[in-house]
């Protein structure tokens, strides 16, 4: 290839990227730790990669126990993952 002056085009595959400012920790609107279970609840989605792509997974953890109370996996971040995961949640 270097002969002939030939160069392969390379795609890359994506990833989703990241900033600095999220890996800042936040301030604490509660101003409270939890006393009780239950009384504070905290979310968050994950990006996980597959053979077939990303899939998101939703999850909903009590803050005073540290335990994760529900979650829901799917291959789209919609509205309806988060809701079916507080669902869960709520039951």
């Amino acid at each position: 290839m270097k002969q002939l002056q030939l160069k392969s085009v390379v795609i890359k595959k994506f990833k989703p990227g990241y900033s600095l400012s999220d890996h800042i920790n936040r301030k604490n609107l509660i101003q409270t730790e939890p006393t009780k279970k239950n009384k504070v609840w905290s979310t968050d989605i994950i990006y996980i990669p597959t053979q077939q792509g990303w899939a998101y997974l939703s999850t909903i953890m009590d803050r005073y126990t540290k335990k994760v109370i529900a979650w829901d996996l799917g291959k789209r971040m919609t509205v309806e993952l988060v809701q079916r995961t507080l669902n869960k949640a709520i039951k």
